[in-house]
């Protein structure tokens, strides 16, 4: 889908989608990545809903214009939650009953055979519901629509957790409310073997005993149709534009900034070449540039002209919107001076004769100043492409949009990768890294190096004899030091020996008597001391 929007058609020819075209070829992609040797095997069904709008640059206001594409038993639904109304319900396709037509293992369905597409007209508020025969199964259409709308409801009271703003229709994360309340009633059922439901139902007519909810998978997806202000060329419009989600889209412009500033030197702030034509676009649809510019490259920018770019701006200086996009040139964006002087060149250069000799002066591939180029012109972005390097911005549809990175800079870039990894890695000082190990086990080099160019040889370390050793210090007890004696203090006299007895055997020592211990009389109750009893008493 997204490279159908992005071709070059001509003013008589504008877009129109073609869901059932774009799920012929994602079904015959998946069909080649799969035709090796793989143990890849199964079936889907396969239903979505693109949104676009209807109506002509005639008209003041668009429709939003639902398509809706749908092959098997999955199903998408239309409601309208304010008065609890179903606008649309797409068909299921059966094989027979409980076989639904399905692409994938032998399976004779395909998308541009049997895919069918209707077109629904949308109100501001309506939400679309796509869902899995899971859901469809368990409840009927009327308990879903109850089912949303009062989710809907206590989500404007403030239930289901925080909102990111305004919580009217549910926006700000009500869709993410209603999806799982969705799948909780459809699985309470589902669970339930005395519950009926709408399978039952079906079975019993085809003549097949069945009881309770089907177990199967249940999922489902919430969207909420609202109008966003948009401009077209001068005019105001409200489109409803289908477009990648914002969230997903910054993440991989970082990811493409990282790789041109890993592979080509990119670096902040950004040098932004802009063309007359976007600097108009960019007016009439009546958005801050400069900050738009700075949130696709994830940094600042300095935001370039060129003279011819200026020159072209001037010579219309009688069309709608573009004073005030030369006033805007003039304020916020610098001069760049591309040499195609008025004396020498009467007429100014086209977009793509100037943009071109600015980025690739020397026409040899190279963009040298690293410029990001935001234009408008195909013609002149399909040149673009083909210098290496380049990040390409334009605006489609009021929305600013950043190209993958073009085919000769991936070449370009990968095979920068693979020489990284071929080639040996050099140390600061010039000198590869091996033949500096080898050096040092040889004990000859030096990390610098003399002037002369002559090594010095490096003092050789004494070697330790080996012996027996000694015990571990760590584990020996170290000895008490002795406090010295002080000046003028007779020393201690030295004990006597012990006497020896006279009549005992010579040598024997006498040993010291034991101390006796007092003992203290007991006294009685008058004080008296208590002594031992006397006899006769």
């Amino acid at each position: 889908m997204q490279e159908d929007i992005a071709k070059a058609r001509p003013a008589d020819q504008p877009y129109r989608p073609d869901p059932v075209q774009y799920l012929q070829q994602a079904y015959e992609r998946t069909l080649e990545a799969t035709s090796g040797a793989n143990d890849c095997q199964g079936t889907t069904t396969a239903t979505g809903a693109q949104l676009y709008y209807k109506g002509n640059h005639s008209t003041t206001t668009a429709t939003p214009l639902l398509y809706v594409t749908n092959l098997g038993d999955s199903q998408v639904m239309v409601v309208r939650a304010r008065g609890q109304k179903m606008i649309y319900k797409s068909t299921e396709q059966w094989h027979w009953f409980d076989c639904p037509r399905q692409l994938g293992t032998n399976s004779p369905d395909t998308p541009a055979k049997n895919a069918a597409m209707d077109t629904v007209e949308l109100q501001e508020g309506d939400i679309v519901l796509a869902m899995s025969d899971g859901v469809i199964d368990n409840l009927w259409a009327h308990e879903i629509v109850e089912n949303v709308s009062k989710s809907v409801e206590r989500w404007e009271a403030g239930e289901g957790g925080p909102a990111g703003g305004d919580r009217d229709h549910g926006m700000n994360g009500g869709m993410t409310f209603v999806a799982e309340e969705l799948v909780k009633a459809a699985k309470q059922i589902a669970l339930d073997p005395f519950a009926e439901s709408p399978f039952m139902e079906h079975a019993i007519d085809e003549g097949l005993a069945s009881e309770g909810g089907k177990l199967d998978d249940i999922s489902a997806v919430a969207a909420l149709c609202r109008r966003n202000r948009r401009h077209w060329f001068g005019d105001t419009r409200d489109l409803v534009v289908a477009r990648m989600p914002r969230a997903k889209r910054a993440k991989q412009y970082r990811k493409l900034m990282e790789q041109f500033s890993m592979g080509f030197g990119f670096h902040v702030p950004y040098q932004v070449v802009v063309d007359a034509e976007f600097l108009l676009e960019s007016v009439k649809c009546k958005m801050d540039i400069i900050r738009r510019l700075e949130d696709i490259l994830h940094g600042e920018v300095k935001p370039l002209v060129t003279q011819c770019s200026m020159r072209h701006l001037y010579a219309r200086n009688s069309e709608p919107a573009v004073r005030e996009a030369i006033e805007l040139a003039k304020e916020k964006f610098e001069r760049r001076r591309c040499g195609h002087h008025p004396d020498q060149y009467p007429e100014p250069l086209s977009s793509y004769e100037c943009v071109n000799s600015v980025v690739d002066p020397k026409k040899n591939g190279v963009n040298k100043h690293r410029y990001v180029c935001a234009v408008n012109d195909d013609h002149l972005r399909a040149s673009l492409r083909q210098i290496p390097g380049v990040p390409l911005i334009f605006i489609r549809r009021s929305v600013v949009l950043m190209e993958p990175m073009a085919a000769a800079t991936a070449k370009v870039r990968s095979a920068e990768e693979r020489k990284k990894f071929r080639a040996e890695i050099l140390m600061p000082g010039g000198k590869r890294k091996r033949d500096d190990d080898s050096e040092d086990e040889d004990g000859n080099g030096s990390k610098g190096g003399s002037k002369s160019g002559e090594t010095t040889k490096a003092p050789e370390k004494k070697k330790k004899k080996k012996g027996p050793k000694g015990p571990n210090p760590l584990s020996v007890k170290k000895k008490k030091k002795t406090p010295s004696q002080p000046e003028g203090k007779p020393k201690e006299e030295e004990r006597e020996e012990p006497q020896t007895t006279e009549g005992n055997d010579a040598g024997t020592i006498e040993q010291p008597k034991k101390k006796r211990k007092r003992k203290h009389k007991s006294r009685g109750a008058n004080g008296e001391a208590a002594g031992p009893p006397e006899n006769g008493t």
